[in-house]
């Protein structure tokens, strides 16, 4: 920009001064620091008068701008003229996740599996992550617009906190859904933190989710056996001497089993979402030759902010997937998943493709064997494939396991445990509880010819 006319100095390095026009003049600002090459220059947008009063309202607005912007900008690193507006760091926050979303599709089509991650470098940027990221943060752009302070810099805690009293106004979100928009809202602050242009990464405040109303409906010895015949059977049932062409429904039923009783015996977290992340896979069972003499563990990478984990594969289910591995060498396959289809159905799918009809097959199960709940029932009243977890995680609790052993075993945390996956009851701890008691002062029932209880 060219220098103005007549410049007002009016500190170190802050001077006004303005610019004639064919039709009018207004005020500019022009910034310097021995930092940068050259002077920074703002259009105040005060019409330029002849007076004390228009040179006092632009002295004022220049000031402002040179110690609440233009300085610390410089102080952080940043060029002077980056903008300090939090509608623009969430649009640049934006490009920059969906600059680490094409780092990863250049690595898929370059045959490299996907490593770029999001901010906090928890989780592989995906298009169902990226998809996400975009979700929360156009859900909560009217809320940023509310803000009374939209420069990055000064937005405070208390500014900050209004994103709860404003969302059960407004939205009828879910605690879960509120904290995955406020997580996103602080993934602004913290792409800000990372750029030097904010000093600290905030806390939201949001609705405490009752951990209590996500647990789901817990099985039972009874219940559990109920769904183990109800798969075994069906599996059994088909005789492929008298009916050879069933050969893909009795795959698929052996498949159903498989994942029945593995998770009973692992409790890894049944499959659900992206399938590359989530849906386990052969090589992720070590060891890999599959030595029926040594210790099994399936490998799961964490889609719970934790850390992963190795689950342990108890043995009595390594043989159905021993049966598994021998079924698909059968049908002539080299499978990259656990569960494939073996066979091709049109538009459906094709042989090799992941299988992802457990749960319909699951629907049916339950319908077959009244089990099954009404429509819209909550989860603490339906059987879930994911409550063969909780189940696993009950069972080892009244075996005996330690629970920090268990929470590092199965990916998650002693709180979760505590109060989702344990379906504590105490007659089914007697064993435990009653270990080690010294049976030398046991009371044992006796009586005196006058019918009075003796020691």
């Amino acid at each position: 920009m060219p220098s103005f006319k007549d410049p007002i100095d009016l500190e170190e390095g802050l001077a006004i001064g303005h610019r004639p026009s064919k039709w009018t003049s207004y005020w500019y600002s022009r910034h310097y620091h021995p930092s940068q090459d050259g002077s920074t220059y703002n259009a105040l947008k005060i019409q330029y008068e002849k007076g004390a009063a228009s040179q006092r309202r632009a002295s004022k607005l220049a000031r402002d701008i040179h110690h609440n912007k233009f300085l610390p900008a410089i102080e952080a690193g940043q060029h002077p003229s980056s903008t300090q507006d939090i509608e623009a760091w969430r649009k640049k926050y934006l490009r920059w996740c969906e600059g680490q979303l094409a780092a990863n599709q250049e690595r898929v089509e370059a045959g490299l599996p996907m490593n770029v991650r999001n901010i906090t470098g928890q989780t592989i940027m995906t298009e169902d992550k990226m998809g996400q990221i975009r979700t929360n943060l156009e859900a909560a752009a009217p809320w940023l617009a509310t803000l009374p302070v939209k420069n990055i810099r000064k937005i405070q805690d208390r500014h900050l906190n209004t994103f709860l009293n404003w969302s059960q106004r407004n939205t009828d979100w879910a605690p879960s859904t509120m904290a995955y928009r406020a997580t996103e809202i602080r993934n602004i602050f913290r792409f800000a933190y990372e750029q030097g242009m904010v000093d600290r990464v905030p806390t939201i405040k949001v609705q405490e989710r009752d951990l209590r109303r996500r647990k789901r409906k817990p099985f039972t010895p009874h219940t559990y056996q109920m769904v183990l015949d109800y798969a075994r059977n069906q599996y059994s049932m088909i005789d492929l001497d008298e009916n050879p062409r069933m050969w893909k429904q009795k795959d698929q039923r052996f498949q159903f089993l498989c994942f029945v009783e593995l998770a009973a015996w692992s409790g890894y977290r049944p499959p659900s979402g992206p399938v590359e992340k989530n849906f386990p896979k052969w090589e992720h069972i070590k060891p890999m030759d599959l030595d029926p003499n040594k210790d099994w563990v399936l490998y799961r990478e964490s889609e719970k902010g934790l850390e992963p984990y190795d689950a342990f594969i108890q043995k009595p289910v390594r043989g159905l997937l021993l049966g598994l591995r021998e079924l698909y060498k059968k049908r002539g396959m080299n499978p990259t998943y656990l569960f494939e289809h073996t066979d091709d159905r049109g538009l459906n799918w094709s042989k090799g493709d992941p299988y992802k009809s457990i749960k319909t097959r699951w629907k049916f199960m339950l319908e077959a064997l009244r089990l099954d709940a009404p429509k819209g029932s909550p989860q603490s009243e339906r059987l879930v494939p994911y409550g063969l977890r909780a189940y696993y995680i009950t069972q080892r609790l009244r075996a005996g396991v330690d629970i920090y052993t268990l929470e590092r075993a199965t990916g998650t945390s002693a709180k979760m445990i505590k109060i989702i996956y344990d379906d504590f009851r105490t007659i089914d701890t007697a064993p435990i509880i009653g270990k080690n008691t010294p049976l030398e002062r046991e009371y044992v029932e006796k009586y005196d010819k006058n019918g009075d209880f003796i020691f």
